[in-house]
């Protein structure tokens, strides 16, 4: 299981999913395939919430990224608070990217 971050094809899942693999291959939900690279092994933990932050930094520790907003009160359409607060798919693939090593 795992995500497309980006239209390079960069996907982020979890290490357990790849952990000891050789060979990757992708298969995405319209059926087709494709052989994958192992870019990155790194623990990159973002937390990404449209409520509030607090409880995240347990879980995410010092190094990790929070998206999301940072505070109650806030109120609008979903899509118009996800733009305001930076709530994207563009941040969690910036993120993951930046903090892969190099």
């Amino acid at each position: 299981s795992g995500f497309l971050i980006d239209a390079d094809g960069y996907i982020v899942t979890n290490n357990h999913v790849i952990d000891g693999a050789h060979d990757v291959k992708i298969t995405l939900t319209d059926g087709s395939s494709y052989k994958a690279k192992i870019i990155g092994k790194a623990p990159v933990r973002i937390a990404v919430e449209a409520a509030v932050r607090m409880g995240w930094d347990a879980l995410i520790g010092d190094k990790g990224v929070f998206i999301g907003m940072k505070g109650f009160g806030e109120s609008a359409p979903a899509k118009k608070l996800y733009e305001h607060f930076g709530i994207t798919p563009q941040a969690v693939a910036e993120a993951a990217l930046q903090n892969l090593p190099r």
